[in-house]
Protein backbone atom coordinates (compact mmCIF):
# COMPACT_ATOMS: atom_id res chain seq x y z
CA UNK A 1 0.00 0.00 0.00
CA UNK A 2 1.28 3.15 -0.81
CA UNK A 3 2.08 6.22 1.90
CA UNK A 4 0.84 9.65 0.94
CA UNK A 5 3.45 11.96 0.87
CA UNK A 6 3.11 14.60 4.18
CA UNK A 7 3.22 10.77 6.18
CA UNK A 8 6.28 9.94 4.55
CA UNK A 9 7.93 13.09 5.47
CA UNK A 10 6.00 12.82 8.91
CA UNK A 11 8.06 9.79 9.11
CA UNK A 12 11.51 10.30 8.14
CA UNK A 13 11.14 13.49 10.20
CA UNK A 14 10.47 11.42 12.83
CA UNK A 15 12.95 9.29 12.75
CA UNK A 16 15.68 11.86 12.24
CA UNK A 17 14.85 13.14 15.32
CA UNK A 18 14.67 9.71 17.22
CA UNK A 19 18.41 9.52 16.39
CA UNK A 20 19.46 12.76 16.77
CA UNK A 21 17.99 13.62 20.01
CA UNK A 22 19.54 11.33 22.25
CA UNK A 23 22.78 12.15 20.23
CA UNK A 24 22.87 15.68 21.30
CA UNK A 25 21.58 15.19 24.60
CA UNK A 26 25.13 12.63 25.70
CA UNK A 27 26.88 14.75 23.82
CA UNK A 28 25.82 17.60 26.06
CA UNK A 29 25.48 15.25 29.02
CA UNK A 30 29.46 15.14 29.24
CA UNK A 31 29.35 11.55 30.60
CA UNK A 32 33.08 10.78 32.24
CA UNK A 33 33.05 6.79 30.01
CA UNK A 34 32.85 9.34 26.54
CA UNK A 35 36.36 9.91 27.60
CA UNK A 36 37.38 6.09 27.85
CA UNK A 37 38.87 4.74 25.19
CA UNK A 38 37.83 0.85 24.62
CA UNK A 39 40.83 -0.69 23.15
CA UNK A 40 44.08 1.18 21.90
CA UNK A 41 42.95 1.61 18.07
CA UNK A 42 39.12 2.25 18.92
CA UNK A 43 37.12 5.38 19.22
CA UNK A 44 36.08 6.75 22.43
CA UNK A 45 32.46 7.90 22.83
CA UNK A 46 33.56 11.57 22.49
CA UNK A 47 35.45 10.44 18.55
CA UNK A 48 32.33 8.52 17.61
CA UNK A 49 30.30 11.75 18.45
CA UNK A 50 32.81 14.27 16.44
CA UNK A 51 32.62 11.60 13.88
CA UNK A 52 29.30 11.75 13.20
CA UNK A 53 29.54 15.68 13.09
CA UNK A 54 32.02 15.50 10.85
CA UNK A 55 30.53 13.22 8.53
CA UNK A 56 26.82 15.39 8.50
CA UNK A 57 29.12 18.39 7.38
CA UNK A 58 30.15 17.07 4.18
CA UNK A 59 27.20 14.46 3.51
CA UNK A 60 24.40 17.61 4.25
CA UNK A 61 26.21 19.68 1.70
CA UNK A 62 25.57 16.91 -0.58
CA UNK A 63 21.92 17.40 0.58
CA UNK A 64 21.90 21.10 -0.18
CA UNK A 65 22.93 20.17 -3.81
CA UNK A 66 20.63 17.90 -4.37
CA UNK A 67 17.65 19.80 -3.10
CA UNK A 68 18.83 23.03 -4.56
CA UNK A 69 19.23 21.11 -8.27
CA UNK A 70 15.50 19.20 -8.04
CA UNK A 71 14.23 22.78 -7.20
CA UNK A 72 14.96 24.18 -9.84
CA UNK A 73 13.99 21.11 -11.78
CA UNK A 74 10.63 21.31 -9.67
CA UNK A 75 10.04 25.23 -11.07
CA UNK A 76 10.76 24.35 -14.84
CA UNK A 77 8.07 22.13 -14.33
CA UNK A 78 9.48 18.33 -13.98
CA UNK A 79 7.03 16.47 -12.62
CA UNK A 80 7.90 13.93 -9.70
CA UNK A 81 6.43 10.66 -8.84
CA UNK A 82 3.06 10.78 -6.90
CA UNK A 83 3.84 7.82 -4.86
CA UNK A 84 6.37 8.53 -2.15
CA UNK A 85 9.86 6.16 -2.21
CA UNK A 86 10.46 3.33 -0.32
CA UNK A 87 13.74 2.96 2.43
CA UNK A 88 14.24 -0.21 3.11
CA UNK A 89 16.74 -1.08 0.78
CA UNK A 90 19.32 1.30 2.80
CA UNK A 91 18.70 -0.84 5.72
CA UNK A 92 21.35 -2.61 5.68
CA UNK A 93 24.35 0.13 5.53
CA UNK A 94 23.14 0.66 9.65
CA UNK A 95 24.38 -2.74 10.15
CA UNK A 96 27.45 -3.13 12.09
CA UNK A 97 28.32 -5.97 10.27
CA UNK A 98 28.09 -3.52 6.68
CA UNK A 99 31.98 -2.13 5.58
CA UNK A 100 31.39 1.57 5.41
CA UNK A 101 34.52 2.60 5.32
CA UNK A 102 34.63 6.66 5.80
CA UNK A 103 37.69 9.17 4.28
CA UNK A 104 40.13 10.53 5.96
CA UNK A 105 38.31 14.54 6.36
CA UNK A 106 35.85 12.18 8.39
CA UNK A 107 38.34 10.88 10.99
CA UNK A 108 38.21 12.82 14.65
CA UNK A 109 40.16 14.81 15.72
CA UNK A 110 39.67 15.53 19.12
CA UNK A 111 39.50 19.42 17.43
CA UNK A 112 35.60 19.53 18.78
CA UNK A 113 34.43 19.40 22.42
CA UNK A 114 31.33 17.84 23.58
CA UNK A 115 29.54 21.13 23.54
CA UNK A 116 30.35 22.05 20.20
CA UNK A 117 29.25 18.98 18.98
CA UNK A 118 26.03 18.93 20.71
CA UNK A 119 26.09 22.47 18.88
CA UNK A 120 26.44 20.56 15.51
CA UNK A 121 24.45 18.05 16.05
CA UNK A 122 21.24 20.19 16.79
CA UNK A 123 22.18 22.61 13.64
CA UNK A 124 22.67 19.55 11.54
CA UNK A 125 19.03 17.91 12.71
CA UNK A 126 17.53 21.44 12.11
CA UNK A 127 18.85 21.64 8.56
CA UNK A 128 17.71 18.06 7.45
CA UNK A 129 14.16 19.26 9.09
CA UNK A 130 14.60 22.54 7.25
CA UNK A 131 14.73 20.94 3.87
CA UNK A 132 12.05 18.31 4.26
CA UNK A 133 9.99 21.38 5.10
CA UNK A 134 11.30 22.95 1.49
CA UNK A 135 10.17 19.87 -0.05
CA UNK A 136 7.75 17.95 1.53
CA UNK A 137 5.53 16.93 -1.58
CA UNK A 138 8.36 14.67 -3.18
CA UNK A 139 10.02 17.80 -5.86
CA UNK A 140 13.17 16.43 -3.83
CA UNK A 141 13.13 13.28 -6.02
CA UNK A 142 13.64 15.22 -9.24
CA UNK A 143 17.59 14.69 -8.86
CA UNK A 144 19.98 12.41 -7.49
CA UNK A 145 23.78 11.70 -7.17
CA UNK A 146 25.14 8.58 -6.44
CA UNK A 147 26.73 6.94 -3.08
CA UNK A 148 29.04 4.06 -3.50
CA UNK A 149 28.18 2.39 0.06
CA UNK A 150 24.75 1.66 -1.15
CA UNK A 151 25.96 -0.08 -4.15
CA UNK A 152 28.44 -2.09 -2.03
CA UNK A 153 25.23 -2.93 0.51
CA UNK A 154 23.44 -4.53 -2.25
CA UNK A 155 21.14 -2.17 -3.49
CA UNK A 156 20.72 -2.16 -6.94
CA UNK A 157 20.35 1.69 -7.89
CA UNK A 158 22.93 3.80 -5.76
CA UNK A 159 21.55 6.85 -7.07
CA UNK A 160 20.13 9.03 -3.72
CA UNK A 161 17.29 11.83 -4.00
CA UNK A 162 16.98 14.07 -1.36
CA UNK A 163 14.79 11.83 0.96
CA UNK A 164 17.24 8.88 0.56
CA UNK A 165 19.94 10.73 1.56
CA UNK A 166 18.54 12.43 4.40
CA UNK A 167 17.69 8.49 5.58
CA UNK A 168 21.17 7.58 5.03
CA UNK A 169 22.30 10.43 7.30
CA UNK A 170 19.39 8.82 9.62
CA UNK A 171 21.44 5.61 8.96
CA UNK A 172 24.86 6.53 9.78
CA UNK A 173 24.10 8.31 13.29
CA UNK A 174 21.84 5.68 13.79
CA UNK A 175 24.74 2.73 13.70
CA UNK A 176 26.61 4.83 15.44
CA UNK A 177 24.27 5.10 17.96
CA UNK A 178 24.72 1.46 19.09
CA UNK A 179 28.10 1.55 18.76
CA UNK A 180 27.83 4.39 21.25
CA UNK A 181 25.73 2.01 23.30
CA UNK A 182 28.05 -0.75 23.33
CA UNK A 183 30.55 1.50 24.72
CA UNK A 184 28.62 2.55 27.67
CA UNK A 185 27.91 -1.01 28.15
CA UNK A 186 31.56 -1.82 28.55
CA UNK A 187 31.87 1.05 30.39
CA UNK A 188 29.46 0.62 32.95
CA UNK A 189 30.78 -3.41 33.49
CA UNK A 190 34.60 -2.44 34.72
Amino acid sequence: MAHDWPTTITALRERLSATYQPLIELARSGAPWLAARPEPAGWTGAEVLEHVALTDHFLLRLVQKIGDKAAMRAERGNAWPTDPPEFDHLEAIAAREHSWPHPEHMTPTGELDLAEIARRLGADLAFAHAWLDRQPSGEGTLHRIRMSVVGDAGAEDDRLHLYHFLAVIELHARRHGAQLARLRNAAEQK
